[in-house]
């Protein structure tokens, strides 16, 4: 016999019937009954565990106070997620609790206010400082890392961070050490944002700290600092008890993009938390090694879709013609996303074969998969796929498809029930809710979803069906490009390419050059590639030439190369050049390729040289596409390359291009 609340409550099959229209709402209201009757003494501890926020300071947002001032600029970005895409679920909300408005911007008043006897003052003086970024301030909030409260010592430490000045590196890497863990965490944050190579031992050692949440952050930090030094004691972190420590370790050592541990992540390509599974599948990407292909193939028989897509996102990524026999399995069989980036990795690829399906797809029962088939057909030179897109265009624009009316009646009631359930503190009936409103298929229900973005229990969910809503949603997410919280702003940005709606162009522009933070800039370039407007090409040059983050860089080589445009070659040959990260130069040089223009060839011979293997293979196909005669003899020198990957592209596809001769070895 169940012995407590919520032992009697689990004994019925709420999922059931929460996904039983007939009695939804029935199990919903149970729902929040017994979520105001159980505490968390009822429930198992993993489960409070599960559903409980990280385990850091989370005062309660006043009005008027920006959430996410916090939040941290990754070169995943962050997760990236985009993919350090995700680690916004680390983030703590910092606001004021004492001081008002007009005192936390009077900056002589705060550096006075340090010193105050009241400590909840003196917190409130250090956020203040960091708030407004008073640089004059630094030197007072040094010595605020040594106030006897550890709230106050909290803020400076994060107020440092929002200023970063290399005078506090000392100063915060002693408090490394603190007792209490949110100091330590805040004092990882600060040291990513300054950068600076002697925090990077230091940092390494928090990897073994108590506090998982330390953990998290440490591996988030050593990701954007992308110092090498952090490779073994990184890959070493992927067997951490805590599985969003390992989450975060494969996420970063994507990042930092070593080869190295391509073993250690196709190991967890089996791991028991499908997150993981995801982010090593997303780092495999992101690292492009061959020895990764079968492993992604046998990762899309996944049970969980996020997983396949992901191995799908990968193998494009990658872009070996061995992948494409499962990709087109995946376009022809798969979830509904699944298939969609199916379409997107055989448009990466561009193999003959791909065409074919590629028509077949054209009539999917979705309207998504059609439209990403037909974006993926225009990338090849095919006289049936040329044919086939006009038809296909002449279909589209003579089509008056009316969506069905929802009972906007009926909706009423259900939408004003589930904006209750929104608010509800079980995180599980918030979930449900936000897939029941996307049930709905109404356009009335975008801004509460929108909002949902904002909740790391639910900013999942309300992703995906925001993206199914298409251009319903598209003037709340360009307005979610301004939210305070990054992970809302970073999510819109996402959400925006998947959708691929022109009014989105010029808002992304602007998130793309302007924003703060790293993970939303990756975003909005990567929405920019797959919208495919040329007007975003001046901010794609400027990104992949300025931009701190190696991997906005690459992914804005990336969509420049999806869009084409022949003023990014120029720029496209110099990071080649010149980009101090080889998968910046990797992405530069598959651009070059794609974009088909011949001044491009004497870079790409010269880049032949390189030490890197995979840009060595990147330069050899893209000559390959270009299909220029002076490419002949400087590839005939890498017959005999060390590197097999680089062999067989020399051997099976770009010398056979470009002279029409197999010049594979008999057996």
């Amino acid at each position: 016999m169940p012995g407590n609340k919520y032992d009697i409550f689990c004994s019925i099959d709420m999922d059931k019937l929460l996904n039983t229209k007939k009695y939804f709402f029935i199990a919903l209201i149970a729902l929040i009954a017994f979520s105001a009757g159980c505490s968390s003494r009822d429930l198992p501890q993993d489960d409070v565990a599960r559903n409980a926020p990280p385990k850091i300071a989370a005062p309660v947002k006043e009005a008027g106070k920006p959430a996410g001032e916090d939040d941290f600029m990754p070169a995943n970005q962050a997760e990236d997620n985009t993919p350090w895409q995700i680690r916004e679920d680390l983030l703590v909300q910092v606001s004021a609790k004492v001081l008002d408005e007009k005192q936390l911007n009077d900056a002589c008043f705060l550096i006075k206010s340090l010193n105050d006897k009241n400590s909840k003052i003196r917190a409130d003086a250090a956020w203040g400082l960091g708030k407004i970024k008073e640089k004059k301030a630094v030197e007072s909030i040094i010595a605020a890392l040594e106030d006897e409260d550890a709230e106050v010592r909290n803020m400076a430490a994060w107020a440092l961070g929002r200023m970063p000045d290399k005078r506090s590196v000392m100063p915060l890497i002693a408090r490394l050490k603190d007792e209490n863990s949110e100091v330590r965490l805040r004092a990882v944050e600060a040291l990513h944002y300054i950068r600076d190579p002697r925090a990077v031992l230091p940092i390494i050692e928090m990897l073994r700290d108590k506090s998982p949440d330390v953990r998290r952050w440490t591996a988030c930090a050593l990701g954007v600092m992308n110092d090498s030094r952090a490779v073994g004691p990184m890959t070493a972190t992927l067997e951490d008890e805590d599985w969003y420590v390992r989450r975060m370790s494969a996420d970063a050592l994507g990042n930092i993009n070593d080869p190295a541990v391509v073993p250690a992540l196709i190991k967890h390509l089996q791991d028991n938390h499908l997150m993981v599974r995801m982010w090593s599948a997303w780092a495999l990407g992101a690292i492009n090694d061959y020895r990764a292909i079968n492993p992604l193939i046998k990762a899309l028989n996944d049970e969980d879709y996020s997983v396949r897509r992901e191995a799908v996102e990968a193998l494009g990524n990658i872009g070996s013609p061995a992948a494409v026999p499962a990709l087109i399995s995946a376009l022809g069989k798969e979830h509904e996303r699944v298939r969609v980036e199916a379409a997107r990795s055989l448009a990466w690829i561009r193999d003959k074969r791909a065409v074919e399906p590629l028509l077949s797809a054209l009539k999917d029962k979705s309207s998504r998969v059609r439209n990403e088939a037909a974006i993926a057909l225009g990338k090849f030179d095919d006289p049936a796929a040329e044919k086939a897109l006009v038809e296909y265009s002449k279909v589209q624009n003579s089509k008056v498809e009316k969506p069905d009316e929802p009972d906007l009646a009926k909706n009423g009631s259900a939408i004003e029930s589930l904006k209750t359930a929104l608010k509800n503190e079980n995180p599980y009936i918030r979930r449900k809710a936000v897939e029941e409103l996307g049930g709905l298929k109404d356009s009335r229900t975008v801004d509460l979803l929108v909002k949902a973005l904002g909740d790391r229990h639910t900013r999942d969910e309300a992703e995906l069906v925001v993206e199914d809503l298409g251009g319903a949603a598209v003037p709340a997410l360009i307005e979610a490009l301004k939210n305070d919280d990054y992970g809302v702003r970073q999510r819109a940005a996402r959400a925006l390419g998947d959708i691929r709606d022109k009014r989105a162009v010029e808002p992304l522009i602007t998130a793309a050059g302007k924003d703060f933070e790293g993970p939303v800039r990756f975003w909005s370039v990567r929405a920019l590639g797959l919208i495919g407007d040329r007007r975003s090409v001046g901010t794609l040059v400027l990104a992949l030439k300025n931009d701190w983050g190696p991997h906005v860089r690459r992914e804005a080589a990336r969509s420049l190369g999806l869009i084409g445009d022949k003023q990014a070659v120029e720029p496209l040959m110099e990071a080649l050049q010149n980009d101090k990260e080889a998968h910046v130069r990797r992405e530069a040089a598959r651009a070059l390729g794609f974009i088909g223009d011949k001044r491009a060839v004497p870079a790409l011979i010269e880049a032949l040289n390189y030490r890197e293997p995979r840009a060595r293979r990147e330069a050899v196909k893209a000559l390959g596409r270009l299909n220029d005669k002076r490419a002949v003899e400087p590839l005939k020198k890498l017959l005999n390359d060390e590197n097999q990957e680089v062999l067989i592209i020399v051997v099976f596809e770009s010398l056979k291009i470009i002279t029409g001769r197999d010049f594979a070895p008999e057996k």
